[in-house]
């Protein structure tokens, strides 16, 4: 898979042109003088510091201030669009997403048996997107990538709605004069900045939602899924996408099970569980080991420059992530998902074990013998 910004094809958004100007506008730095890389480093270090090891200290206004969108457009912004275009492009979700375009743009029209939340009219067609706690809209402009990817080899023009719910109208504001100069005229695209999911005017096809429920006390996350439910089509998609940290990884986990305990019948999983039962790595497992997942990339060398200050390193983007999707129908799936690393037996070193998530919500200790063909994390098997 290719990075976001290597596109071969660009014909609806130039994510080349994105990365030149993320370049231009936000890394240039005097290399010459090290007292101000290593200011900025320091920033940056410190504003990671919050995000990971001290939430509670992290200012619900941060996005308001200059030098934290500094720090957040330098060293952030970059790695959290890659992550969600790993995602985005995993097939059992890129497909879900795919299938609901194509009952938009393809050249087709819809069946009789179309869901109720397609316009029967095509040329009245609008895919509604909501971006939930978009900041400078890094989850927008992943989406935007893979709609590189559904018009390849096509001349289609996309009408797309984005919703971008988020706080502060200045990172907002950032991350769209960003994206502005790369939208190609096939792509007639319209923003709306809302303060509230709530004020949102219409229902979505697609919710995005990026590293922002782990900023949400836990007593008002629940709240915030039944506005997600409450704001999807039919058949629309939730993607949420979350830092792998053993914390944030045990508590959405059961967010997901109290959401999909409280829309039994109305709401299935899609990705990345291979069942619709307890998460048995869940809050109440007695298991210490906990469900998460990583994406390995070449970052851009001036990403890597800030890094080797910050010593961050962005080379292995850790993650967790939910997908859902608004059905009645039950998704059944015939595989089980790798939930660990290759462990060596101490006994012989030629057999490794793998932990494997099952159809049933078990986890099963699987005994491999080929290292050069070992499944890793995250991977299927049928």
């Amino acid at each position: 898979m290719k990075n976001f910004y290597s596109q071969p094809d660009c014909a609806l958004f130039d994510s080349h042109n994105y990365l030149s100007q993320w370049i231009e506008q936000w890394t240039s730095v005097d290399t010459t003088s090290q007292t101000t890389l290593q200011s900025r480093a320091s920033h940056i270090s410190n504003l990671w510091a919050q995000f990971n090891l001290n939430k509670s200290s992290l200012d619900k206004y941060y996005m308001d201030d200059a030098k934290n969108i500094q720090s957040y457009m330098y060293s952030f912004l970059i790695p959290n669009i890659e992550r969600m275009y790993f995602l985005l492009c995993k097939p059992e979700i890129k497909n879900q997403i795919f299938n609901l375009l194509n009952l938009f743009f393809n050249t087709e029209e819809p069946q009789e048996n179309a869901t109720s939340s397609i316009p029967s009219n095509k040329k009245d067609r609008k895919f509604v997107v909501t971006d939930f706690g978009c900041g400078p809209l890094s989850a927008t402009v992943a989406f935007l990538c893979l709609l590189n990817l559904f018009a390849l080899n096509s001349n289609i023009t996309l009408e797309i709605q984005i919703y971008a719910v988020e706080r502060s109208e200045r990172i907002y504001e950032t991350g769209l004069k960003l994206i502005q100069s790369s939208l190609s005229d096939r792509l007639k695209i319209n923003f709306e900045r809302l303060t509230s999911i709530e004020k949102q005017p219409e229902k979505s096809h697609l919710i995005l939602s990026s590293n922002v429920l782990n900023e949400i006390a836990e007593k008002h996350r629940i709240k915030i899924m039944g506005h997600f439910y409450n704001h999807l089509h039919d058949d629309g998609c939730l993607l949420i996408l979350e830092p792998g940290q053993e914390m944030v990884s045990k508590s959405l986990a059961g967010l997901r099970d109290e959401f999909l305990t409280k829309y039994i019948h109305k709401v299935q999983i899609i990705s990345p569980c291979p069942h619709q039962y307890l998460c048995p790595l869940g809050p109440n497992s007695p298991r210490k080991d906990w469900c998460w997942f990583y994406h390995r990339w070449d970052p851009p060398k001036e990403l890597k420059q800030i890094d080797s200050k910050t010593k961050i390193d962005h080379h292995v983007l850790n993650l967790f992530y939910l997908f859902f999707k608004k059905t009645k129908e039950k998704n059944e799936v015939s595989y089980s998902r790798v939930v660990s690393d290759p462990i060596p037996l101490k006994m012989n070193e030629t057999l490794f074990k793998l932990l494997f998530c099952n159809t049933n919500g078990q986890i099963e200790d699987v005994i491999r013998s080929e290292k050069k063909d070992m499944l890793g994390r995250g991977d299927i098997s049928e």
